[in-house]
């Protein structure tokens, strides 16, 4: 099995702080699975997505979990366009 693989997306500071502490990994130090962080919020979509495309194999089930999130996204930057868009 391949293990779990995490992109992890914030722009609280210190949130970022914790996670690049606790989250990062590379393939070396956890071989079953692997984690990345994309800082930003949702509006900046294709930097997070450039982090799914390198770290989550894409052509396997994707779960996206935006908790607490949309509601900050102004109807100008599209909320549902940025959900929508695919790598």
């Amino acid at each position: 099995m391949g293990g779990a693989r995490v992109v992890y997306v914030d722009n609280d500071p210190i949130v970022l702080a914790h996670a690049r502490a606790l989250l990062i990994s590379t393939p070396s130090q956890y071989p079953r699975g692997r984690h990345r962080l994309s800082p930003g919020g949702p509006a900046r979509g294709r930097p997070h997505l450039t982090a799914a495309q390198e770290t989550l194999d894409l052509s396997q089930p994707v779960g996206l979990m935006l908790v607490a999130v949309l509601q900050y996204v102004p109807d100008a930057d599209d909320p549902h366009g940025i959900t929508r868009r695919s790598p």
